[in-house]
């Protein structure tokens, strides 16, 4: 059986910005990005929706501006 936390081919892909915007409310974004050890994935329009969020949930615009397809 293997490991669920491996990172080695997991894929967690983010249908929207609630768990961005949850995770950044307490500050805590950095221990969303431990969890998902970059294997987190969202489209366009989510990254759109993190970056309007930004102006309501502090630290959201880092995770939607530079590299808006990984976590």
């Amino acid at each position: 059986m293997t490991d669920p936390l491996e990172s080695a081919g997991r894929v967690s892909l983010f249908p929207d910005n609630t768990v961005l915007c949850n995770f950044g409310t307490v500050g805590r974004l950095d221990l969303l990005r431990k969890v998902l050890d970059g294997c987190g994935r969202w489209t366009e329009a989510v990254a759109e929706e993190a970056r309007r969020s930004a102006a309501y949930v502090p630290g959201t615009v880092r995770c939607g501006s530079s590299d808006t397809r990984a976590l």
